[in-house]
């Protein structure tokens, strides 16, 4: 019986030291496997960071110029069309397919760039990513906006401004009070950056904590005034309130294109400006 205990030790230190080294190589190839998926947040983390500063603000100039030539030129042809054929060989439908073919291309190039976003959302698992990509996706959402709307309303370069606003609430505030007194149109070059604008502000806010309730339009003499209201802040938030403001470059970007004026205080940031008159856009629509 002497042998068949020793035979069994002997086994279970085998079996002991087999163990270890597999738990040896295991830990390697598990510490491994973590580096390697690190290295690649890391370099994810870096693009994200390239692509949401410059990069991101050049594609989104880039983005409105290339839309308003479309449109231009669109608008060109089809005034052209109207006064090369005769009325009766002239359909109002050609038009409308023109127009709903652009704005459905146009909808779905953002939709499959915002869907590889979401795609990336679901896949990572880093905060700085997540944030990085949800950023970007909120961007896309507040140009879907006019796009939707022209679709929509079978417009080529305006919409009307109360529905505008609707749905800023809806896609950009998660519908939060509203009051507004405007009824006229709004061109494509004054809503799409408008949209982006509010937009940055909302994510502003947001990061500080502080909770939109009441996004309030009104239309005084020419002047447009847009405010977020929230709760009243200290003197304290305030101020990192409008040092987080000084730093947000497409801010200032989108400011500049509105010609606006923003001002911020305890309770509310409110823009002014003028919705472009009729007679210097580039493209009309056809009546």
């Amino acid at each position: 019986m002497e042998w068949l205990y020793l035979i069994i030790t002997i086994l279970s230190l085998i079996s002991a030291i087999v163990a270890w080294i597999a738990k040896i190589k295991w830990s390697k190839e598990y510490r491994e496997s973590k580096e390697a998926q690190i290295d690649l947040l890391k370099e994810k983390v870096e693009y994200y960071k390239d692509l949401s500063s410059k990069s991101l603000l050049d594609y989104l100039k880039t983005s409105m110029k290339e839309y308003e030539e479309i449109n231009k030129t669109l608008s060109d042809q089809l005034e052209e069309a109207k006064l090369q054929l005769p009325d009766e060989e002239y359909s109002e439908e050609k038009d409308k397919i023109i127009r709903t073919e652009l704005y459905q291309r146009t909808l779905n190039s953002l939709a499959v760039i915002n869907g590889l976003i979401e795609i990336e959302l679901l896949d990572s698992n880093d905060k700085t990513v997540k944030s990085k990509l949800g950023y970007l996706s909120r961007k896309i959402i507040s140009i879907v906006i006019t796009h939707d709307l022209l679709l929509q309303e079978n417009r080529i370069n305006k919409v009307p401004f109360d529905l505008f606003i609707e749905e800023v609430n809806k896609k950009i505030f998660n519908s939060i009070e509203v009051v507004n007194n405007i009824t006229e149109d709004i061109y494509t070059n004054d809503c799409i950056p408008l949209a982006l604008l509010l937009s940055e502000l909302s994510d502003v806010i947001y990061n500080l904590d502080i909770k939109a309730i009441k996004l309030k339009t009104v239309k005084y003499d020419k002047d447009i005034h847009v405010s977020i209201h929230y709760n009243k802040i200290d003197q304290y938030k305030l101020e990192v309130l409008n040092k987080e403001l000084d730093q947000y470059q497409l801010i200032d970007i989108l400011i500049s294109q509105l010609l606006a004026e923003l001002n911020v205080d305890e309770s509310m940031i409110g823009l002014k400006f003028r919705l472009t008159p009729k007679e210097i856009v580039a493209s009309n629509e056809p009546n």
